[in-house]
């Protein structure tokens, strides 16, 4: 039997054109990235290069090393909902332009920064 992306099978016997397809791929691909949650490595970076937020760190590697504490502290707990804020605060980060970033919008009172 032939299967489709739509679910109906081709007159012709063919699987369907690539380009509906790929369409597939990359839908299925961007959901499994937008769930990634992003590394201390990659959070610091961004922080780092914002001039507009300030940050008491002296530089990428004394935050990443905090973040990487926070983060194992949080891992270690069984209160799942500090390791999801964690995981959001990070995504925020990497979501945001660094001025909203400088705002607070990524502010959670119930995480430490780090």
């Amino acid at each position: 039997m032939i299967f489709s992306p739509t679910g109906t099978v081709p007159r012709s016997g063919r699987s369907a054109p690539a380009a509906p397809r790929i369409f597939v791929l990359l839908g299925a691909l961007g959901a499994w990235v937008a769930g990634c949650e992003p590394t201390c490595t990659q959070t610091c970076k961004k922080l780092l290069a914002c001039e507009d937020v300030e940050t008491p760190r002296v530089g990428q590697e004394d935050c990443e090393l905090q973040c990487s504490r926070q983060e194992e502290l949080y891992d270690g707990w069984t209160d799942e909902s500090l390791q999801q804020a964690f995981a959001d605060q990070k995504r925020c980060v990497m979501d945001e332009e660094c001025a909203d970033i400088a705002d607070g919008v990524c502010y959670d009172e119930s995480l430490s920064a780090w």
